[in-house]
This record gives C-alpha cells, sequence and structure tokens, in this order.
C-alpha cells in the first residue's frame, strides 16, 4: 500500500484564522502534526454543523 500520496488541501481564510488563533492561544510554536490535527478537528465540526 502507497503512503506516500500526495494530497492537496484548500484552506478557507476562516479555517486559517482559526489556526492562526490556535498558535497564538497556544503562545509557542505548533509542529506540523499539531497544526494538522486541529485543522482536522476544524473540518469535523464544520461537517457537523451543515
Amino acid at each position: 500500500m502507497d503512503t506516500t500520496k500526495e494530497t492537496t488541501l484548500k484552506v478557507t481564510p476562516e479555517q486559517l484564522e482559526k489556526l492562526v488563533e490556535f498558535v497564538r492561544r497556544s503562545g509557542r510554536p505548533q509542529t506540523l502534526e499539531a497544526l494538522t490535527k486541529r485543522y482536522i478537528e476544524l473540518l469535523k465540526d464544520e461537517a457537523s454543523h451543515r
């Protein structure tokens, strides 16, 4: 199974602002893994409100 498949994600301006706020609230730099997890949480939250 190939796990190196490229994936393109589009981040809306609203999602980007929420990610920036996440970093600001933490008070420290975040790893790409932490930002990705937060982005997935945002997507799930948006999907549940549709």
